[in-house]
C-alpha cells in the first residue's frame, strides 16, 4: 500500500485521501526525559513525532476488521532532547482476557529503529513497576520487524540523522498504558545522543540492558514471517498473524 508524507505540513496521504493523524509535543513528555534541565527550557509546542492510526486501503478494511486488527504508522523526524535522542513517550498495553497483555509487531518503513522493550517482575500476580526483569535494546533497519512479546513495555527510538517510520499491527481495540513509564520517570534505561545507554536511577532493582540487532532477535526469529512488508503479509493472511491474540 503505497503512502506519502509531507514533511512540512506533517500529513500522510494513502491513496490520495490523507490519514488522521494524532502529534505528540515535547510538553507532554517532559516527566520522562533524562535530561531535567532542558525539559525546564525547551518548548513545549515542539512536535515530537506523528502518529497515524488504522491505516489501510479502501480494498483491504474488511481484512482488518474481520480479524480486529489496525495498521498505524508512527514518524519520527531526527531531534536531540538535551542529552537524550528523541524517542517516544513509552507505554505498556492492558491485559486480555487471557491475563497477558496484547503484543504488537513492528516494522521498519525508513531510516534507523532501536526499540527498547522492557518486561516488569510480577509480585503476588501483580506488576511491580520499579524491578524490571528483563530489557532489551533491538536495532532494527528499513525492512526489518520487530516483534513486542506480551507483557513488554516499549520506547522507540531515533538514533540517526534521518527520518525514521516505522508501521506496526496491534490488536484493534487494545488501550496503551503510559501511566506506569510515566510515574517512573521514564523507561528503564535512557539513550543518550552519544550512544551511551544509562539507567533510570528511580528503579529499585534493573537488569543489565542486552543489546541485539532485529535479524538476531529470538522471538521476531520464531515468528517465520520471511520475507516482504507485514502489511502485504496481513493481507495475503490474516489468519497467520494469530500470534497477536494472547
Amino acid at each position: 500500500m503505497p503512502v506519502e508524507w509531507n514533511a512540512k505540513t506533517g500529513r500522510l496521504y494513502s491513496e490520495g485521501v490523507e490519514a488522521g493523524c494524532a502529534l505528540r509535543k515535547l510538553g507532554e513528555m517532559m516527566d520522562v526525559l533524562h535530561d531535567r534541565k532542558f525539559a525546564t527550557t525547551a518548548d513545549a509546542a515542539q512536535i515530537l513525532y506523528y502518529m497515524y492510526r488504522d491505516v489501510h486501503a479502501e480494498a483491504d478494511g474488511s481484512a482488518f476488521g474481520n480479524a480486529r486488527r489496525r495498521y498505524d504508522i508512527t514518524v519520527i523526524p531526527p531531534a536531540a532532547l538535551g542529552d537524550e535522542l528523541v524517542k517516544t513517550a513509552g507505554h505498556y498495553h492492558e491485559l486480555a482476557r487471557s491475563g497477558v497483555s496484547y503484543p504488537e509487531l513492528y516494522e521498519v518503513l525508513g531510516g534507523t529503529a532501536h526499540f527498547l522493550i522492557f518486561r516488569r517482575e510480577r509480585e503476588g500476580g501483580k506488576d511491580v513497576d520499579n524491578r524490571i526483569a528483563e530489557a532489551v535494546l533491538i536495532e532494527a533497519k528499513a525492512g526489518q520487524k520487530v516483534y513486542v512479546p506480551p507483557d513488554f513495555g516499549h520506547v522507540m527510538i531515533n538514533p540517526s540523522h534521518e527520518v525514521l517510520v516505522t508501521c506496526n499491527i496491534v490488536e484493534s481495540g487494545f488501550k496503551s498504558l503510559y501511566d506506569p513509564v510515566r510515574r517512573m520517570g521514564g523507561a528503564p534505561y535512557f539513550e543518550l545522543v552519544n550512544g551511551d545507554a544509562v539507567a533510570n536511577e528511580r528503579f529499585a532493582e534493573l537488569v543489565e540492558l542486552e543489546r541485539v540487532g532485529a535479524q538476531e532477535y529470538g522471538p521476531t526469529k520464531g515468528l517465520g514471517l520471511g520475507e516482504g512488508c507485514i502489511y502485504d503479509l496481513f493481507v495475503e493472511s490474516p489468519q497467520s498473524f494469530g500470534f497477536l491474540e494472547p
